[in-house]
C-alpha cells in the first residue's frame, strides 16, 4: 500500500488537476488488489505485481513522458499477468 501511495503521489502531481482523484483512487484499487493477492497463492502474487508495475508504465507514459518504449515493458508484463491470472483459475 505504501508503494501504491508513493507512486499515486509522483503521477498525480504531474497530471492535470481534474486527473488527481481517479490516479489517487485507482492506486487504491490496485494496492489493495497486491495487499490482497498475499493471502492467496505464489502464482497470484506474481501476476498482481506484474500487472501494478504493468500500471506503473501506463502512467509514465500517460503523464510522464509518452515513448513506445513503455509499449515494450507494459506489454509483456501485462499479459503475463492475465496467463498467471488465467492459469491460477485452472489448477
Amino acid at each position: 500500500m505504501i508503494t501504491s501511495g508513493l507512486c499515486a503521489f509522483y503521477f498525480s502531481c504531474r497530471a492535470n488537476k481534474n486527473m488527481r482523484l481517479p490516479i489517487v483512487g485507482y492506486a487504491v484499487i490496485i494496492g489493495i488488489m497486491v495487499s490482497a493477492s498475499f493471502l492467496t497463492t505464489l502464482d497470484i502474487i506474481i501476476a498482481a505485481i506484474m500487472f501494478a508495475v504493468s500500471d506503473m508504465f501506463v502512467a509514465r507514459d500517460r503523464f510522464i513522458k509518452p515513448s513506445s518504449k513503455n509499449a515494450l515493458l507494459i506489454t509483456p508484463l501485462y499479459f503475463g499477468a492475465q496467463a498467471l491470472f488465467a492459469f491460477s483459475v485452472s489448477i
